[in-house]
C-alpha cells in the first residue's frame, strides 16, 4: 500500500510540491488498487458463510474481535462459527489474535469489506 501510496504521490507532484488534497488522492486510489488487486480475489473463493463470518467481524472497527461476538453477530452458536474461523485460518485470511480473538490478516480488508458493503451484503442475514 505504501508503495502504490508513494507512487501516485510522484505521480501528482508536477511542479515538486505535493499538498494535502494530492496526498488523499494519492490514498484513495492506492486504497481502490489495493482492493482490485489483492481483497477481491482474496475474497473470491470463499463460501457464503465464510464471507458472512467476516462481515461480522468488520462491526469491531478498532481491531481484532472476539470469537463469541462473531458467532452472535451471526446467530450461530460458538461451535458452528469455529468451524468457519478454522476455515479461514487455513486460508490466510484471518489470524488468531490472543484467546478467543482473531484479526485480519490482509491489511484494509476490514475497510475494504465495510467500503464495499453491498456487493458483500449477502452474507449479511
Amino acid at each position: 500500500m505504501i508503495q502504490v501510496v508513494g507512487h501516485e504521490l510522484w505521480r501528482r507532484a508536477h511542479d515538486g510540491t505535493i499538498d494535502a488534497e494530492d496526498a488523499q488522492q494519492a490514498i484513495l486510489v492506492a486504497s481502490r488498487k489495493l482492493g482490485t488487486v489483492v481483497h477481491a480475489p482474496a475474497l473470491d473463493g470463499l463460501s457464503e458463510v465464510d464471507l458472512e463470518y467476516l462481515v461480522a467481524m468488520t462491526a469491531d472497527q478498532a481491531g481484532p474481535s472476539r470469537t463469541s461476538q462473531v458467532a452472535t453477530r451471526m446467530r450461530q452458536t460458538d461451535k458452528y462459527a469455529s468451524v468457519y474461523r478454522n476455515r479461514l485460518i487455513e486460508a490466510d485470511v484471518i489470524d488468531p489474535a490472543g484467546r478467543g480473538l482473531v484479526d485480519f490478516t490482509i491489511s484494509y480488508l476490514r475497510e475494504y469489506l465495510i467500503q464495499h458493503e453491498e456487493t458483500y451484503k449477502l452474507a449479511r442475514r
